[in-house]
C-alpha cells in the first residue's frame, strides 16, 4: 500500500515531512487511531512515531523520553507538534499580510473613520503575523522601521505644468 508500512502486522501511515502529502498522512494516522481500542492510542502514536521518515523523523529524533510520551497522549497534539515542526506556515502569510499593507490605500469618499478603522486593522493582522513567525523582537522592529521609512518618505508629487492659454 502506498503511504503505509508494515509494523508488527499493522499497517501503518508514515509521512516523510513534505508538504503534499501532510493532508493524506493526517486522515490516515487519525483512521489507524480511532479504528482499534482506545486503551491502545498510546502504542498507536508510538508505532506512527517509529515510521516517520525524512524531517518529520528529524523533528521527533531529537526529543527527550518525558516530550515523546507528552506527543503519545493525544493524537491531536502529535498532529499539532508534525505540522508546527515540519510545514512552511507562517512566512507567506506574512509575506501576503505585508504585501496588502503596502498597496492599503483609502477609497473614494471613505469617511475617515472607517479608514483609520482599516488602516489599524490592517497593522494587527500584520502584526500578529509577525509575532507568529518571530517570538523575539528583531525582525518585528525591522519590520516597524521598514514601514516608518515607508510612511517618511516624501512621495514624488507629479507636477502638471500650466500651460497658458491666451
Amino acid at each position: 500500500m502506498r503511504g503505509m508500512m508494515k509494523l508488527g502486522g499493522d499497517w501503518v501511515p508514515f509521512w516523510a515531512g513534505d508538504l503534499d502529502a501532510w493532508e493524506t498522512y493526517r486522515i490516515r494516522s487519525g483512521i489507524y487511531c480511532r479504528g482499534g481500542d482506545p486503551n491502545k492510542l498510546p502504542q498507536r502514536i508510538n508505532n506512527l512515531i517509529q515510521v516517520l521518515q525524512g524531517t518529520a523523523w528529524d523533528a521527533i529524533e531529537n526529543l527527550s523520553e518525558t516530550e515523546r510520551e507528552k506527543l503519545q497522549v493525544n493524537l491531536e497534539t502529535f498532529h499539532k507538534f508534525l505540522k508546527e515542526q515540519c510545514l512552511p506556515t507562517a512566512i507567506p502569510e506574512l509575506g501576503r499580510r505585508f504585501r496588502e499593507y503596502m498597496k492599503f490605500r483609502r477609497s473614494r469618499k471613505e469617511p475617515m473613520r472607517i479608514y483609520v478603522k482599516r488602516y489599524r486593522l490592517q497593522l494587527q493582522k500584520l502584526e500578529v503575523s509577525m509575532r507568529a513567525i518571530d517570538t523575539g523582537k528583531t525582525a518585528l522592529t525591522k519590520l516597524q522601521t521598514l514601514i516608518r521609512e515607508h510612511l517618511l518618505k516624501p512621495r514624488s508629487q507629479k507636477t502638471s505644468k500650466a500651460s497658458s492659454t491666451r
